[in-house]
């Protein structure tokens, strides 16, 4: 209910699971922004407007200016496949110092989410960083979910904290949850 402030030399993990599908046209995609409402500033994971089955991390701060900074890429996904995003924004201390990573997991292929976040784990089927940037978003204070399409995305288990082990299941319970997302994919 309180905004999460990020003041510099901080770090914030996020999660949530995805079901990606643009079959249909290039107009379907599932995202969601992290938002500073004072000034505009916001991150966003997920799917993108324009791309073909296209997952990126980006982040359009007063700092980085209107362009903004993403990583990512086509082909990231195939329609219908439910993945586990999880990503790390660290907010350094100096200047270019700031980190954005995303890993993306299949849920079909995790056995067990890793213990540890790990931006370079080969068990990822695709891994997205921003090192040496400035970034410098301060404050979240509103979050938006932005999904187009015919019922064929969907976004659940948002989950944002400050350590790595705020935004992964209970180990008990992400073999079934996985398993479960499995099936509804299906």
């Amino acid at each position: 209910a309180d905004d999460l402030i990020l003041p510099p030399g901080t770090t914030l993990f996020f999660s949530a699971l995805f079901l990606f599908d643009d079959s249909a046209n290039g107009n379907h995609f599932a995202r969601i922004e992290l938002m500073n409402q004072q000034n505009g500033d916001v991150f966003s994971f997920g799917e993108i407007v324009a791309g073909v089955m296209a997952v990126t991390v980006s982040a359009v701060t007063a700092t980085t200016g209107a362009g903004g900074v993403s990583a990512g890429a086509d082909g990231s996904f195939t329609n219908g496949q439910v993945l586990f995003l999880f990503g790390r924004y660290q907010n350094g201390a100096t200047p270019l110092t700031d980190r954005l990573d995303l890993v993306g997991y299949e849920t079909n292929a995790v056995t067990q989410i890793p213990g540890s976040f790990d931006p370079s784990d080969p068990a990822a089927q695709f891994r997205f960083s921003l090192t040496g940037v400035d970034i410098d978003l301060t404050r979240i204070d509103a979050v938006r979910f932005e999904i187009r399409g015919s019922a064929n995305n969907f976004i659940d288990e948002l989950r944002v904290g400050t350590t790595y082990a705020d935004v992964v299941p209970e180990p008990a319970a992400a073999p079934l949850l996985l398993l479960g997302l499995a099936a509804f994919a299906r």
